[in-house]
């Protein structure tokens, strides 16, 4: 039974990667071209830090990155406990504004 549980799990996991490399492979190749980054970094980093799109940060504040405010950022911001409580983090419009900052 628990065996059935894990396998089940596991697929949901991987159906979460897929689905997210499939929604933003796209703007992640664009940012390569642009600069220069490959765009498997780039989405290897988004899913680790967005958990695959559903933490906090990437659901409520399309941060994709865990890109915190900075002295300069002006923007929109939400807080959240990362490496200290109530950290400042960048509060993006849409997903794709995080991957352009990125």
């Amino acid at each position: 039974v628990i065996s059935l549980m894990a396998s089940a799990l596991l697929a949901q996991v991987d159906a979460n990667y897929q689905a997210y490399i499939a929604a933003y492979s796209n703007i992640a190749v664009t940012e390569q071209e642009r600069h220069a980054i490959p765009a498997s970094i780039t989405m290897a980093q988004a899913l680790l830090e967005s958990s695959a799109g559903v933490s906090k940060l990437a659901t409520i504040g399309n941060n994709h990155f865990g890109i915190k405010c900075g002295k300069d950022w002006t923007g929109d911001v939400m807080h959240y406990d990362d490496d200290q409580l109530g950290e400042c983090f960048r509060k993006y419009k849409k997903a794709i504004d995080s991957f352009e900052n990125h």
